[in-house]
């Protein structure tokens, strides 16, 4: 389902953090979500967290950060600088999107892979790597069990 969001950007202490914040009441949990550009078909995996009064209030007492009224009936999405790029949506203005749960596939595999925080990439490419290099010592050494019983 299409959605028409009014596009935030997120303050700057969550500039590198790995969800995004909505008033949107399509996806009723909080949890993880994918969010789509139906123009390019990108989509990036991610956390929602709800809007609510604290929020509101936080988010309009911070300078630079255009203001945001949930009572407004408007539905914002407010993303960090990494999201808006891979999305290539603009900082501020609307721009329908899709947003649905995501599933347990992309939350175990796909969610981190692409994660606005260069520490967590590292961090989840090494422990791919790692995985894939025990994996491949379990595989070397039933082999050299199977050659050794020969």
């Amino acid at each position: 389902m299409t959605t028409t969001f009014t596009i935030r950007p997120t303050v700057s202490e969550e500039a590198l953090e790995g969800w995004i914040w909505t008033n949107d009441t399509t996806i009723q949990t909080n949890g993880f979500i994918i969010i789509k550009n139906p123009i390019n078909k990108k989509s990036i995996k991610t956390f929602r967290r709800t809007i609510d009064n604290n929020f509101q209030a936080f988010y309009n007492d911070r300078p630079h950060t255009n203001d945001i009224n949930i009572e407004s009936g408007e539905t914002y999405l407010i993303l960090n600088e990494f999201y808006r790029n891979y999305l290539d949506i603009e900082r501020t203005g609307q721009v329908r999107l899709e947003i649905k749960k995501a599933n347990w596939w992309h939350i175990l595999f796909k969610v981190h892979l692409a994660h606005p925080n260069p520490t967590v990439q590292f961090a989840n490419r090494a422990t791919i790597i790692s995985i894939i290099l025990g994996f491949l010592g379990l595989l070397l050494a039933i082999y050299s069990i199977c050659l050794t019983f020969k």
